[in-house]
């Protein structure tokens, strides 16, 4: 039965990424495990925030880096080095803008990074080198540790902002360090460009094909980001129960998210014979995958809401979170077939419109003095439904 369910998993993805990548992501669990105990439960509150902020660094890429797989599989161009010296110019100009507004120099540098690496990754996926690309993260988890181990002996709130910003530089060093060193002739002709008069017109193209699911991807963290604003303004009580509990979900979320990394290129190199049987079974294999997850997730987390103090029986909000976001995952796995279909706008669409209804609801059933688990609960449906809806038109694509 094990080999069975190997085989089966094997069509999602190599095998070896989902090891190398729950490898690399155990330095991330240890995190995700540690630092609760190391920090005050409302300084980890803070760190959880002030992460889901410096995620939206790439945005201000506008998609040319999404753009740049949508032409290299539905176009057959590629478009690396435009992408390497756009990411290097905006992340240049974005890091000078926030160390003028902020005056941390630390802080700049950290979001030059986070816009930088992004080329480097999508480079990776089409390069087959899916493991390498993997490991980036586990790099800034490193980091973090290192950050609350410090923070634990010498804490002091005001050196927070910079030493967790320190962490992401190192974290980002070392990788592109270790990239480079390992693809250097690759990397050589990169940065090696020629046609300057065609660049901004590549440049157009590619935040043409990538900008809107770019701020769909934003669009879900603005989603989450409300989530966690409302419950800290009128559910303050829960606040370090969701905080938690939402990052030891990200033990089920990692896996999934393996599947949708993959499906990037898997998806990419076959999308012209890609069909529903493939999908619908695509789909079939990722909630076996979830189930399997969701299980030893669940286990894990009820020893540790026995051991945890200071952070409520969170065990109740991962089971929400776990289940209804894990199941959106799930479904969304090959969202990214939207994507080369040229489904995009209804994707976002369909998004932002249950994005409006979440902050409506939650502000009308606070207002009928709703309980902090019924607007998670209502949260995690609204996300689910877009997803069967997306899933809907993604079918209807593939007839």
């Amino acid at each position: 039965m094990l080999k069975k369910y190997l085989n089966h998993l094997s069509e999602l993805s190599d095998i070896r990424l989902l090891v190398v990548r729950y490898a690399v992501n155990f330095v991330g669990f240890i995190e995700i495990l540690l630092l609760p105990v190391l920090l005050d439960p409302d300084f980890y509150t803070d760190v959880e925030f002030l992460r889901y902020l410096m995620m939206l660094a790439p945005i201000f890429l506008f998609g040319a880096h999404s753009g740049f797989l949508y032409e290299f599989y539905n176009n057959k161009v590629n478009h690396i080095k435009t992408l390497c010296l756009f990411s290097f110019l905006v992340s240049s100009i974005i890091a000078t803008l926030v160390f003028f507004i902020t005056e941390r120099l630390l802080v700049s540098m950290a979001v030059f990074c986070l816009i930088f690496v992004n080329p480097l990754e999508k480079w990776l996926v089409v390069s087959g080198k899916l493991i390498l690309a993997s490991v980036y993260k586990s790099f800034i988890s490193i980091s973090m540790i290192c950050l609350g181990c410090i923070s634990f002996l010498y804490y002091s709130g005001d050196s927070f902002t910079d030493i967790y910003s320190l962490s992401i530089i190192v974290g980002s060093l070392v990788w592109t360090g270790y990239l480079f060193s390992l693809l250097k002739a690759p990397f050589s002709s990169v940065f090696d460009y020629e046609n300057i008069a065609g660049f901004y017109l590549e440049i157009i193209k590619l935040v043409k094909s990538g900008f809107v699911i770019n701020v769909q991807s934003y669009v879900l963290v603005a989603y989450f980001l409300f989530d966690r604003f409302f419950i800290s303004q009128f559910y303050g009580g829960f606040e370090r129960e969701y905080a938690l509990a939402f990052s030891l979900s990200q033990i089920i979320f990692i896996g999934l998210n393996t599947i949708a990394f993959s499906a990037q290129r898997n998806v990419g190199c076959s999308i012209q014979a890609y069909s529903l049987e493939n999908y619908s079974r695509g789909i079939k294999l990722v909630f076996m995958l979830f189930s399997v997850l969701g299980i030893i997730g669940l286990v894990g987390v009820y020893i540790l809401n026995l051991l945890l103090v200071g952070y409520g029986d969170f065990i109740y909000t991962f089971m929400i979170t776990s289940v209804l976001y894990g199941a959106y995952y799930a479904l969304s796995s090959f969202s990214v077939v939207a994507f080369y279909k040229n489904l995009s706008s209804t994707a976002l669409f369909i998004l932002l419109l249950f994005m409006v209804l979440n902050v409506a609801l939650s502000y009308l059933l606070k207002n009928y003095e709703f309980g902090y688990y019924l607007i998670l609960f209502k949260s995690g449906v609204l996300l689910l439904l877009s997803s069967l809806l997306l899933d809907n038109y993604i079918r209807r694509a593939l007839k």
